[in-house]
């Protein structure tokens, strides 16, 4: 009986044939391959990926469609991403996960080739245009621009390609961008300051020229956090389909070489852009208001102040009378009586 892994080794032979560099089937040192599973890594001088092939006679995986169980299955895994395709085994899936591998592998090689041609020596710099030409050319039909490649970063120390290639600031596959932002609005924190991070709604976009059942973005929502302020993301591909994808930065955020993350990226949905906006807006109304208040209160505090002081200042006016007032003041009429008696005396 044929082991299962030969099935792996003729999907590289008919679909991975035109990849620029080698492109080996190993078996998958975790788990066994025979005539009815097989296990295999498919691993290439830039990336590792996991691939699985079983026979229509065993039962169906978890989650797998229902044609699997008439066809087979295949499951392939992307650890890059953590992007996991599961479907039957025929053309349709076998295709799918061929323009997975090819975006993957062009992008890195271009990115890398882009770092050589900008180290090259004198001597060099033609051979390292062409090789870079012929990737971007090639690539092309796998639906990358060369625009939206980054540079491969440089390494500070002697490292494997394989591991330089992990670090490539690389859009994920499955990607495409709706309205662009424009120029005069204000790009936004990687992190919103005003709401948790943990199952924000948000939606993914595609690469040009990619999408994900039809579509351009992808609605989802947030599942981790990344100190790097990247994010992990549930995707809602389909209504039996949900992806996965960790550490996608955001729509805006600084990509290298003086651009921005434009696609194969993640952004706020539109309505809860709206949302946020009004909210931000009934906030500043709010605490004006607050404001207002508070400068009233001071004012009336003032003049109640002042209310008070003029209260407790004395009056201004006429004495008042002492006690027995009348008596006191009936001794001078008599005291006049008396005057006037004498002075009749005097002039008698």
């Amino acid at each position: 009986m044929l082991n299962k892994i030969n099935d792996i080794r003729e999907f590289r032979n008919h679909h991975l044939g035109d990849i620029p560099h080698t492109v080996a089937v190993e078996p998958d040192p975790e788990r066994g391959s025979n005539g009815f599973e097989a296990h295999a890594i498919i691993a290439t001088p830039l990336n590792k990926y996991k691939m699985s092939a079983f026979s229509s006679h065993l039962p169906p995986p978890a989650g797998a469609p229902a044609e699997c169980a008439s066809l087979g299955t295949v499951i392939f895994f992307d650890p890059v991403d953590d992007t996991t395709v599961i479907g039957p085994r025929g053309d349709r899936v076998f295709l799918d996960v061929s323009r997975r591998i090819h975006h993957r592998e062009f992008s890195d090689a271009i990115s890398l080739a882009r770092r050589a041609l900008a180290e090259a020596e004198p001597a060099s710099i033609k051979a390292a245009q062409e090789k870079l030409s012929f990737l971007v050319s090639a690539g092309a039909k796998w639906g990358i621009d060369i625009s939206r490649v980054p540079m491969a970063p440089k390494p500070a120390t002697t490292v494997a390609a394989a591991s330089v290639a992990v670090e490539i600031a690389r859009p994920p596959i499955a990607s495409e961008p709706p309205a662009q932002l424009s120029a005069s609005e204000p790009v936004a924190p990687v992190k919103p300051a005003d709401e948790p991070m943990i199952g924000l709604p948000i939606v993914f976009i595609c690469n040009p020229g990619e999408g994900a059942a039809g579509m351009t973005t992808v609605p989802g929502a947030v599942t981790r956090m990344w100190p790097d302020g990247s994010v992990g993301l549930l995707m809602f591909v389909d209504d039996h389909e949900v992806q996965h994808r960790p550490k996608v930065y955001r729509r805006g955020t600084d990509a290298g070489n003086g651009r921005t993350h434009q696609t194969g990226c993640w952004d706020l949905a539109d309505w809860y852009k709206r949302l946020i906006t009004e909210n931000r807006q009934l906030s500043e109304r709010v605490s004006g208001l607050a404001d207002k208040l508070a400068e009233i209160a001071a004012e009336n505090a003032k003049l109640t102040e002042r209310l008070t002081a003029l209260e407790a200042k004395p009056r201004r006016g006429r004495p008042a009378k002492p006690e027995g007032g009348e008596v006191e003041a009936a001794e001078p009429a008599v005291e006049g009586e008396a005057a006037k008696d004498a002075e009749h005396d005097l002039v008698a």
